[in-house]
């Protein structure tokens, strides 16, 4: 069976955590890792030590590769004993002292999420230092490891945060890092779904220029939209009663027919506007929100294709 090429990021310094297990992994599926760690000595019998000395060959070879040139120094001008090599790797980036310890817990501190920036590499970091404080004895618990995460994080998070902090254990890390990734993907949504809607307000700003309304004489709508037509509608419905006012209503939505499916909204700038002073009443519980004049409005966008809608009382 042919043997499958194992890929290892060259060690560069800071990749020392992600570095050691790969190229120690590496080793042990070629079945050389015992040699390194001097756990498997040179034979006596002279009719197998060419064997011994092909395969301790092939693992210095391992080693050396996959390491970044400007470190090989390190190893000197001529390295010959994987083992050796390994040692000096590790007594130069795995020391087990305080100093390396303070510098990882440094780093740790300081790893801070900006907005905008990736979630998932943020993790990945954070994941790395983790593994790194491991291996020089120094090891964080679940809850540590969750604790840091959710430091990390920029305010933004804050109901995020508040949500996890709700229950009454610690989350698991693994549940953490599955709703900072559902996050962010719900953030990029949004975020396009902005970009959409501004260029489709910038697209249908003005689509009616031109246009003369045959009721007012004015230019930029037709009589369909005139607003004039809109009031004086508004004064005869409700010079009635509420009930006259929403039949109105009603039938101006049968005027917008389509196959798509309605859409609920409630009616609210009008409905009451013969008993209370203010001109415009907001229902939280409402589908959407919806108003007979554009008179009102700062800036206006028009739907394209026009959307159905059914009032309150159906």
């Amino acid at each position: 069976m042919e043997s499958t090429k194992v890929l290892i990021k060259p060690l560069n310094g800071s990749n020392c955590a992600t570095w050691r297990v790969q190229c120690k992994m590496a080793l042990i599926k070629d079945g050389l890792w015992k040699i390194v760690n001097g756990t498997e000595n040179a034979p006596t019998d002279e009719g197998e030590i060419p064997k011994y000395e092909l395969r301790r060959d092939r693992a210095l070879a391992t080693i050396v590769l996959s390491v970044e040139p400007t470190l090989l120094y390190l190893l000197g001008p001529d390295p010959e004993d994987p083992a050796e090599v390994w040692k000096k790797l590790a007594s130069q980036f795995q020391k087990d002292t305080w100093s390396n310890k303070l510098t990882l817990r440094r780093k740790l501190y300081d790893l801070k999420l900006e907005d905008g920036q990736s979630v998932q590499k943020h993790l990945k970091m954070l994941t790395e230092i983790f593994d790194e404080l491991a291996i020089i004895g120094d090891p964080l618990d679940d809850e540590s490891k969750v604790v840091h995460v959710l430091a990390s994080l920029p305010e933004s998070y804050d109901m995020l945060v508040t949500a996890l902090e709700a229950g009454s254990d610690v989350p698991k890390l693994e549940v953490v890092t599955e709703r900072l990734l559902h996050e962010e993907s719900k953030r990029k949504g949004k975020d396009t779904s902005s970009a959409d809607v501004k260029a489709m307000t910038s697209k249908h700003r003005n689509p009616k220029k031109g246009i003369k309304c045959h009721h007012c004489g004015k230019i930029g709508h037709i009589k369909r939209d005139c607003w004039d037509l809109a009031k004086k509608s508004e004064r005869n419905s409700v010079s009635h009663n509420g009930k006259s006012h929403f039949k109105s209503q009603k039938a101006c939505s049968a005027e917008q027919t389509s196959d798509d499916e309605d859409v609920v909204g409630l009616v609210a700038e009008s409905a009451l506007a013969a008993t209370l002073k203010s001109n415009w009443i907001v229902d939280s519980g409402a589908t959407a929100h919806m108003c007979k004049s554009e008179e009102p409005f700062y800036e206006l966008s028009r739907l394209e294709p026009p959307q159905n809608i059914t009032v309150g009382d159906g």
